[in-house]
């Protein structure tokens, strides 16, 4: 079996029967259909852009594979309803007035793998994540690449600057309970595909914490998992860094939207840095010692992975 990022959990036969319910969609709407299977999109000539399928991937392996033809079809039926022309005509014309999209502006975290050949506008997190910038037009979400901000008003560094603070501002996380529910860390969610922006600015969630700031994981689109790194209790943080790495590996199996089960460390005044990042084929690598750097006499081997049965 050949396990795809894009569509964890798809075996080769129900790769293969998802990848042709989506090509004869795009083929009957869109006038044709390239698929590429290792990045998961697909290119439709009449479209005039390319169509991720990670989203619809995970929709679809939580439901019966009777019903994918319905999923499929309705997911697509929802594109095809933008307008009469090329979707691409359509976004481009909308990301034209800077004015008129400086509202919906937000950030959204991908892998390099998802992005495929798009080049946003982005900030670049460790483990090939990405905060990309984004336009949030509703049923679809479109990046925003140099092209754009090169004829607004405002630079990309700026329009990054506005992204982050409106994903702050509209895009509000809530906690699904407490660190004691669910063995000390932090799952906050919210019901956007812009919870993963937070990563570019977690002051605001953590900004009582210790110099030691916390341990983050962004495993889907609308789902941080984090929790404070305790200087005074290395052992009990290691826990609880188990315990998320585990939680979190879980969600982003689970998904819908799927971004990564990387670990990352954000600290306050610091670039966030990388713990344990996911490879396909190899699971968690780039072990860092969070232990022995809260407290050198008590370093820890992996810091929770491997307390937490994850192979590193």
């Amino acid at each position: 079996m050949t396990e795809k990022n894009w569509c964890p959990g798809f075996d080769d036969a129900r790769r293969a029967q998802f990848v042709g319910h989506v090509a004869q969609q795009i083929s009957a709407r869109f006038g044709g259909c390239e698929i590429d299977e290792d990045a998961g999109v697909a290119k439709a000539p009449g479209a005039g852009c390319y169509l991720g399928l990670g989203n619809l991937a995970q929709e679809c392996r939580r439901a019966d594979p009777s019903v994918w033809p319905e999923l499929v079809a309705t997911h697509f039926g929802r594109l095809a309803e933008y307008n009469d022309g090329p979707l691409e005509a359509f976004f481009e014309t909308m990301l034209s007035d800077f004015d008129k999209i400086l509202p919906k502006l937000r950030i959204k975290v991908a892998t390099a793998a998802q992005l495929g050949t798009v080049d946003p506008v982005a900030n670049k997190l460790p483990f090939d994540l990405y905060g990309c910038l984004v336009a949030d037009l509703g049923d679809a979400i479109c990046y925003v690449t140099h092209d754009h901000t090169d004829n607004w008003w405002c630079g990309s560094g700026e329009a990054m600057a506005i992204g982050v603070a409106n994903t702050v501002a509209f895009e509000p996380l809530e906690p699904t309970g407490t660190p004691s529910d669910t063995a000390g860390y932090w799952v906050l969610e919210n019901g956007s595909m812009f919870a993963s922006g937070h990563l570019l600015d977690l002051g605001h969630i953590f900004g009582g914490a210790r110099d030691s700031g916390a341990v983050v994981m962004a495993p889907r689109a609308n789902t941080l998992v984090a929790c404070e790194a305790d200087p005074d209790d290395v052992q009990g943080t290691a826990k609880a860094v188990a315990a998320a790495v585990t939680g979190g590996l879980q969600l982003w199996f689970e998904g819908p939207n799927p971004i990564s089960p990387s670990v990352l460390w954000w600290r306050p005044g610091c670039e966030i840095e990388g713990l344990l990042g996911w490879e396909e084929g190899k699971g968690f690598v780039g072990v860092q010692e969070l232990g022995g750097q809260l407290r050198r006499e008590a370093p820890l081997e992996a810091f929770g992975a491997r307390s937490a049965g994850v192979e590193v």
